[in-house]
Order: structure tokens, then C-alpha cells, then sequence
């Protein structure tokens, strides 16, 4: 610890009335720190904030000191609260504010968090979308219906969300993908009847968001052996 950081936490407990008392480094992490006033802690808050107010002891505590201490002290609550979430999975922009706000802070700290971690380039909706869709597409077929659905639901835009479908979703990969996705489906209905095989192939595919001209292309590309099933009566 530097002399000025040294100078910024003496001061005794008790010995003023209306002023910070003391600002304390916390066990637990040292770049946090403890602000009391009159001898008792009012907030804990890191020590980039504590600089950032230009706090010292002995200084007096006025109205408008309070306010400024109990906003820093709520935005680092609701940091802190924010970089737990994001320590378990990469979130987008919507995830983080909904998360904050079901922890109870208001839409300014929300907003005050948010810029912070975009500074700090631990978000970007952007490089959120690529991954999503990374990940959805590697783990199943994924046409731009569902993609789009899976999209909205992490609270991603419509301009985003198209641009990202753009870039992932060409019509050839598409099909390629979705061919793939009937080839093991199919595998896995190997005794069930040719017509309920076909209908359960396209409501499968319909269901994973392929439009229509992806679906019948697909179907199209099974149809003949289908359909020799149906003449042969033997199983695909």
C-alpha cells in the first residue's frame, strides 16, 4: 500500500461526529473496502469507487455525500450481483438487466451496470448471437424459425437476429444440415409405418423452424424411398 492509500485509512474510530471515520480494507478482498461513518460501517464498495468519490477520512458527511455513497454502494451491489450471473454462462444485454432487476435494484443501476461491463467488454450482444447459434446449430438442426424463437427468447433484437440468420442460415446450409437431421431421424423409425414416418419427418422438420421450401426439398430428396415402402410394404 502506497503512502496516499496509507493516509487514506487512518483515522480513529469515535474520535469525530458527522464525518467518515474510517475507510478499511475488507479480509475478505483487499481491493474492497469498508466506509464507516461516526465509528459504524454504512457501505462496503470497491476502492476504484472510493477514488472515484474522492472519499477520506475525517471527511464531514453531509446530505449530499450520503446520496452519492448509497448510489455507488447500490450500483456495486448490483455489479457484483451481475458478474455472479455472468460467471456461470455468457448472458446478453436483456438476460443481465432482467437479472438485476429480479434482484430487486432499480432500472438506473441496471442501466449504470451495463455500461460498465460493455466498457469492459464482458458484453456484446453481438458475439452473444454467433454463439448461440453456434451452439444451437452443433447440438441439432436449427432452421431460421427456431433460431429466431431461440434468439427472442434471450432477448436479442430483430436486426441482430436477422443479420445473425443471414450469416448462418443460407438456404444450401440449411439443407444440407436438415438433409442430415432426416437421415437420423429416419434411422430412428425404422418400425414405424412409411405414411406416420413421413408425416412425423415433416413435422419434425417443421418443428426445428426449416420453411417450407427448405422442408419440401428435404422431403423430396426421401420421398422415392418412401414411397417404395409404401409399394414393397417393407420397412425403410
Amino acid at each position: 500500500m502506497d503512502e496516499a492509500q496509507n493516509q487514506l485509512f487512518q483515522g480513529e474510530e469515535g474520535d469525530l461526529w458527522g464525518k467518515i471515520t474510517a475507510i478499511a480494507p475488507t479480509k475478505r478482498d483487499p481491493h474492497r473496502a469498508m466506509v464507516k461513518v461516526d465509528g459504524k460501517v454504512f457501505a462496503t464498495m470497491t476502492l476504484k469507487l472510493i477514488t472515484d468519490l474522492d472519499l477520506k477520512v475525517g471527511m464531514r458527511w453531509t446530505d449530499e455525500l450520503r446520496v452519492k455513497v448509497e448510489s455507488a454502494s447500490v450500483f456495486d451491489k448490483a455489479f457484483r450481483s451481475a458478474m455472479r450471473s455472468l460467471s456461470r454462462r455468457p448472458m446478453s444485454e436483456w438476460e443481465v438487466r432482467k437479472k438485476i432487476r429480479e434482484k430487486g435494484f432499480e432500472t438506473g443501476a441496471a442501466d449504470m451496470v451495463v455500461e460498465r461491463l460493455y466498457e469492459l467488454k464482458l458484453l456484446d450482444d453481438d458475439a452473444f448471437g454467433r454463439m448461440l447459434i453456434r451452439d444451437l446449430m452443433g447440438r441439432k438442426a436449427a432452421g431460421p424459425g427456431l433460431i429466431r424463437q431461440k434468439c427472442f427468447e434471450k432477448g436479442l433484437g430483430e436486426r441482430l437476429t436477422g443479420t445473425l440468420i443471414e450469416e448462418f442460415a443460407g438456404k444450401d446450409d440449411q439443407v444440407e444440415a436438415a438433409v442430415r437431421f432426416a437421415e437420423k431421424k429416419l434411422r430412428g423409425m425404422m418400425r414405424v409405418e412409411p405414411v406416420a414416418r413421413k408425416r412425423r419427418l415433416y413435422g419434425a422438420l417443421a418443428r426445428r423452424g426449416y420453411g417450407g421450401d427448405v422442408v419440401s426439398e428435404v422431403m423430396g430428396r426421401f420421398e422415392e424411398q418412401i414411397s417404395m415402402e409404401l409399394e414393397e410394404g417393407c420397412d425403410f
